[in-house]
């Protein structure tokens, strides 16, 4: 038969009623995918079994949810761990529920699943998963489980798709890795808005209700690229009493012609350092780069600089 989105594939028997294709792997080439609504819900999920029955539980009552939204959920088709949970969350409520999976798991296939897509590696698998998704949530689970998602998070800051994503921290599971992600951003490793297009959840309705009322923003990873973003550690703004780029005070705001002095070294691609102290006076906000403010210093350059490397005089 050929798959409706023009994709080779064959009849590969019946799994106790599911369908089963086979993708035949192949390159992609990775184009922006403009985020629109919402209609299916990829979920990512360990499989392991032997772990808390609160994650189970969790996952059950992320495929309920998903399935009373009238989302289709996605996943990684296995019939235990938190995929199998999910699963028998979502058709528990009568909600659809297709997957891809790797051909050497089939044996471990779902058998309520709608429709399964078969592959033969990791790579066609991902790329499967991401090409079905509006949205993507990461239940607890291991090294894959973060690879998979990690990925789609850089593919979101890389431009090529501005769809929601989702960590259900049960048991404060995704703590440590949200904090990791945090700090790059700080470093100037990561736009600071990426932070804007992850959601690490309080709750399993938290997280359906982030997807549900998600508005996309634009992500220019170009700045971290200018040197203008170098040198925004947390430790710097805190030492000044600012905000950092990630907390919840908001980002401070500048008017042109307002008198600013630095706080912090800026290194500069083209025009050198502006070292601390030095004064100026603003000329534009928000400025050509992201989370920055152009200033023309005194004895020193015109130039965007970190909001947070620079204050009004009046704060001296």
């Amino acid at each position: 038969m050929i798959d409706p989105r023009g994709l080779a594939t064959f009849a590969a028997g019946a799994a106790a009623g599911a369908g089963i294709a086979c993708w035949l792997n192949r390159e992609k080439v990775q184009q922006h995918v403009q985020f629109t609504k919402v209609e299916s819900v990829v979920v990512y999920g360990g499989s392991a079994v032997s772990v808390d029955e609160k994650f189970f539980e969790a996952a059950v009552q992320v495929g309920k949810g998903v399935a009373k939204r009238g989302w289709r959920q996605i996943n990684g088709g296995g019939s235990f761990g938190m995929m199998g949970a999910s699963t028998d969350g979502g058709l528990s409520e009568g909600g659809t529920v297709d997957a891809v999976i790797l051909d050497k798991f089939i044996d471990g296939v779902h058998k309520g699943l709608r429709k399964v897509h078969v592959v033969p590696s990791m790579p066609s698998r991902k790329m499967g998963l991401y090409l079905e998704g509006d949205a993507f949530i990461a239940l607890p689970g291991g090294l894959g489980t973060i690879e998979e998602i990690m990925e789609v998070l850089s593919w979101r800051q890389l431009g090529f798709h501005d769809k929601p994503v989702v960590f259900v921290n049960t048991n404060g599971f995704y703590t440590h890795l949200a904090k990791f992600i945090d700090d790059t951003i700080n470093k100037g490793f990561a736009s600071s808005k990426v932070r804007t297009c992850f959601h690490v959840s309080s709750s399993i309705e938290d997280c359906l209700e982030f997807i549900a009322t998600y508005q996309p923003v634009h992500i220019d990873k170009s700045a971290i690229h200018q040197g203008n973003m170098q040198h925004t550690e947390a430790a710097s703004a805190f030492a000044h009493g600012l905000p950092t780029l990630i907390d919840d005070n908001p980002t401070p705001v500048f008017v042109p012609g307002q008198r600013v002095i630095a706080v912090k070294p800026i290194r500069l691609q083209r025009t050198g350092e502006v070292t601390p102290g030095l004064h100026g006076t603003v000329t534009k906000y928000p400025g050509e780069l992201e989370n920055c403010v152009e200033v023309d210093f005194d004895d020193g350059p015109l130039a965007d600089v970190p909001v947070v490397s620079v204050v009004p005089e009046t704060s001296e």
